[in-house]
């Protein structure tokens, strides 16, 4: 699995390019523009970025045809599929440390709260694993070209999600959320979100193996 992880490492490097800094310049636009609302569209935007790049590796994988080299190898189908979820893993952890990182710069400044900083580097690790455990079963089973209107999915799901709540005039307290504290906060989350992953990697499985 580590040979698995590494060329995926790998691959996302060379694909990496200064044009993907552009998908950057919108929130930071925002922040000198309303800084109340910078704090999430940051983390929605690092998040989605690190967590696209598992889809990277498997458009990679799939152009070259990949699964003729892993038919011809002693790799198990819960091997392959394991790689990719501990590279979105890996993602997720690297997403909510940046998140942190950028949260307590801010929340220095008295832009955010530090209670915001703590619920928002839980979501950006949720929204990577999240985004995954939907995108690499359906890759699988649909092709990396078919699978890529997930991204486009999640995008438009808060903004349509925001505006429904504006519009029923729901009020999310996000305040009552933070002081639940960060303990409490992942053990409600991640039970679920462990779930969800295990069926995830079963679904994956099973479409590797239908596929031997």
């Amino acid at each position: 699995m580590k040979g698995l992880i590494k060329k995926d490492i790998l691959v996302i490097i060379r694909n990496l390019s200064p044009f993907h800094l552009l998908g950057f310049l919108p929130p930071l636009f925002v922040v000198f523009v309303n800084r109340e609302s910078s704090f999430p569209i940051i983390c929605m935007v690092v998040s989605m970025y690190l967590a696209y790049q598992v889809g990277t590796s498997m458009a990679f994988d799939e152009a070259v045809n990949w699964r003729r080299s892993v038919t011809a190898m002693p790799v198990p189908p819960h091997i392959e599929a394991g790689s990719k979820y501990v590279l979105s893993l890996c993602f997720a952890l690297l997403s909510s440390v940046v998140v942190l990182i950028i949260g307590i710069i801010m929340a220095a400044n008295a832009w955010v709260s530090y209670g915001s900083v703590v619920l928002f580097s839980i979501l950006a690790f949720v929204l990577v694993m999240f985004y995954n455990d939907i995108k690499i079963p359906a890759t699988y089973r649909l092709g990396a070209a078919n699978s890529r209107y997930i991204f486009m999915l999640f995008i438009y799901i808060p903004v349509i999600a925001a505006i429904c709540l504006q519009t029923l005039q729901v009020n999310v307290d996000f305040a009552s959320i933070t002081d639940i504290g960060p303990l409490p906060l992942v053990a409600l989350v991640l039970p679920g979100l462990f779930i969800i992953s295990l069926l995830s990697f079963w679904m994956s499985v099973r479409v590797l193996k239908r596929r031997k």
